[in-house]
């Protein structure tokens, strides 16, 4: 073998381990070309998405501190409805009185809007099992927060309603 072949051999070996650790492309010569267009396109590419998955993050997040905001409004509504007596079965006064504290426990958050809020405290009675053959009350109240969604995706609705509703023996 000479002293040629050793160069040569020597030659390939070295360019093989320069392509396995920089790539190929770092082969074609002293001034390689630029990837700055190809990572633009990478970051073109996958920007929307990173910012879709985003928004959607806030919007399920903005949808959850809602729904634990209502948690919080129609428990509040039922320890007043529990507590509350109703004055000579005037239900009315009752029922606005329990509405009032669910709509005001929400009002200390800064993204309540008042019009979106719909609150129905149902009147006890036998009928709609309210009221047992013992004479013992339960209050029932349910609310409604309607939102609209962040962005509107194509197959969603533009808006979404979350409902609680609350059952508490009434205290005498």
């Amino acid at each position: 073998m000479s002293n040629e072949d050793e160069t040569y051999e020597t030659d390939s070996v070295l360019a093989g381990l320069h392509a396995f650790a920089f790539g190929p492309s770092s082969l074609r010569g002293p001034f390689p070309k630029s990837r700055r267009g190809a990572a633009l396109i990478e970051v073109a590419l996958t920007l929307p998405i990173l910012l879709l998955v985003l928004a959607m993050i806030g919007d399920f997040s903005r949808a959850y501190i809602v729904a634990k905001a209502l948690d919080n409004a129609v428990s509040q509504a039922a320890i007043s409805a529990s507590t509350t007596s109703i004055e000579g079965g005037n239900f009315s006064n009752w029922a606005a009185g329990v509405e009032q504290k669910a709509r005001l426990s929400m009002s200390m958050y800064s993204w309540y809007v008042p019009t979106q809020l719909n609150v129905v405290v149902a009147q006890p009675s036998v009928s709609n099992g309210l009221v047992d053959s013992g004479g013992n009350v339960t209050a029932q109240i349910q609310a409604e927060y309607f939102s609209d969604h962040l962005i509107r995706l194509p197959g969603l609705p533009a808006s979404y309603t979350i409902e609680r509703t609350l059952r508490i023996d009434k205290i005498r």
